[in-house]
């Protein structure tokens, strides 16, 4: 079951890439659902995006391969960055536990 967020990447809308998502998890019978917008959004893999997508944003220039820049921005990525961000995990959730499920700075 894959939980989503409200990226615009996730929902099928009226983009060609959209669809294109959309088509593909229906095609492979993935089970989805759409989490409240408001909810705090824990998972570490967003951290990591951030990073990458920072990287991507600081060396995109004309004529740059974007797909290349994300994959040296995961590679810049290190392991411990990503187990700091894994260990934090029930930091996170005492946070949401004691804003009543409200957002975190997460």
């Amino acid at each position: 079951m894959l939980e989503e967020d409200g990226d615009s990447g996730h929902k099928g809308g009226n983009s060609k890439r959209e669809n294109i998502v959309k088509e593909w998890k229906t095609t492979h019978g993935l089970k989805h659902y759409f989490n409240y917008p408001g909810s705090p959004d824990l998972s570490p893999i967003e951290n990591c995006w951030r990073a990458v997508k920072q990287y991507i944003r600081a060396n995109l220039r004309i004529g740059a391969n974007i797909m290349d820049l994300a994959v040296k921005g995961w590679r810049r990525l290190s392991k411990v960055k990503i187990n700091e961000y894994v260990d934090s995990m029930v930091r996170r959730m005492l946070e949401v536990l004691e804003g009543e499920g409200r957002m975190t700075g997460w």
